[in-house]
């Protein structure tokens, strides 16, 4: 069988895991399901490039790895995970920036599915000061996020140079040398006798073209290894790149929030087209429950106080009688 996704269950036995069809079902139980309120995590482990696109005499990649994500039917988010000049070839570079791809403390399964995109490229068009530029913002933590969540950058106090270096970086993905670009749907809770692509907890690698893996190990250090003569050997063929699921949730409370902002942020950009209507009722949906919880919090606020004006108790129990808080504040 030749594919361009395996999969490897999350027990390695004695630091290795066969690579297997990402159709194959990590265990007969429930171990493999994500259901309602089950923290889930999908996180790039990094990448093994093989090729150097530059050659010489421009020097070694300036490597890009970014993802684009869609759960259920929301809109697609783009991420920025690695950006860093001069990799050579044949080098494993692991993601210390912003490894999550997708991260939530309440999953649920009416979302169906996650569908990911992976874009691993060598990126030519940022000049010297450009490159400098972006670094700098990427070692800062003020601006982390606006780079990991690329949606955010024309509302960030990004400089002019940083800017346009994170356009160049992920408005254009089509057309930078690609190392690898691959798609894959995960199906949440499908049965194993059917042919889906599962979400479960493991490992996912993805190569840079269809590659017969049935013999290939995926070891601790998240390389790839074959067997020769009794000894494990690097792997070297393609380039590839590690995605860990798991059951984890955000690594930060941060996270889960700019997640959603850059969820909402995408859905008013696509409305600028044809799906208008959505936004809004997206827009609508969201700011009615911010509105909701800035009623509650008041409504705590003055239920808590030892006295109260005329007007506060008004508002009290105009607060009360409101039918969008009374599942949250009883009779």
């Amino acid at each position: 069988m030749h594919a361009k996704w395996w999969y490897v269950k999350p027990n390695l036995i004695d630091g290795y895991g066969p690579l297997l069809p990402p159709s194959t079902p990590m265990a007969d139980g429930d171990q493999r399901y994500f259901r309602d309120a089950n923290k889930l995590r999908l996180t790039v482990e990094g990448a093994w490039v093989r090729d150097d696109k530059d050659g010489w005499p421009k020097g070694s990649n300036d490597l890009v790895i970014a993802s684009r994500f869609r759960i259920g039917k929301k809109p697609p988010i783009t991420k920025l995970h690695l950006y860093k000049p001069d990799v050579p070839e044949k080098t494993w570079e692991p993601v210390a920036f912003h490894p999550e791809i997708f991260a939530t403390n309440d999953f649920r399964e009416a979302d169906g599915e996650i569908a990911l995109q992976l874009n691993i490229y060598d990126e030519d068009g940022l000049r010297d000061d450009a490159q400098q530029q972006l670094n700098q913002a990427l070692d800062g933590s003020t601006s982390a996020f606006a780079l990991a969540f690329p949606v955010f950058a024309p509302y960030a106090s990004l400089t002019a140079g940083v800017g346009k270096a994170m356009a160049a970086l992920v408005d254009k993905l089509d057309e930078h040398d690609e190392l690898i670009k691959g798609k894959i749907r995960l199906s949440a809770n499908k049965p194993a006798n059917q042919p889906f692509d599962h979400l479960q907890p493991g490992l996912l690698v993805c190569f840079a073209s269809d590659v017969d893996a049935s013999s290939l190990l995926l070891g601790s250090d998240r390389k790839i290894y074959y067997q020769d003569q009794g000894s494990h050997k690097l792997y070297q063929e393609k380039s590839y790149c590690v995605i860990r699921i798991d059951r984890d949730g955000p690594s930060a409370p941060e996270f889960e929030i700019n997640q959603s902002m850059a969820t909402l942020l995408t859905e008013i950009e696509l409305g600028k087209g044809s799906k208008g209507t959505q936004a809004l009722v997206h827009l609508r949906e969201t700011l009615e429950a911010y509105t909701t919880f800035k009623r509650l919090k008041r409504h705590n606020e003055l239920q808590g106080k030892a006295s109260r004006s005329e007007e506060e108790n008004q508002l009290l129990d105009e607060l009360k009688s409101d039918p969008k808080l009374a599942p949250y504040i009883g009779s």
